[in-house]
């Protein structure tokens, strides 16, 4: 595993996370999850705010989230040949 500068950019760390094995880049950046779905990606990224919403708004965000989800799952598939 190579170590990382702390001014790192999330970019960089995503390039870099790539480049792991999955136990080097989970050692890395345990808070990272990419799926390499974009749409469940997002959906993912939108959730990382959580902390910073009064918690009688969270049923609503994971409502949607589960929504989005859903929706990307649903349609999974319709662009493969």
């Amino acid at each position: 595993m190579t170590e990382q500068p702390a001014d790192i950019t999330d970019e960089e760390r995503r390039e870099a996370l790539l480049e792991d094995s999955p136990e080097e880049a989970a050692a890395r950046a345990p808070g990272v999850v990419e799926t390499g779905n974009e749409a469940v990606d997002e959906v993912i990224r939108s959730l990382e705010s959580l902390d910073a919403v009064p918690v009688d708004e969270h049923v609503a965000l994971f409502e949607k989230a589960h929504e989005q989800l859903r929706a990307t799952l649903s349609g999974a598939g319709d662009d493969a040949s």
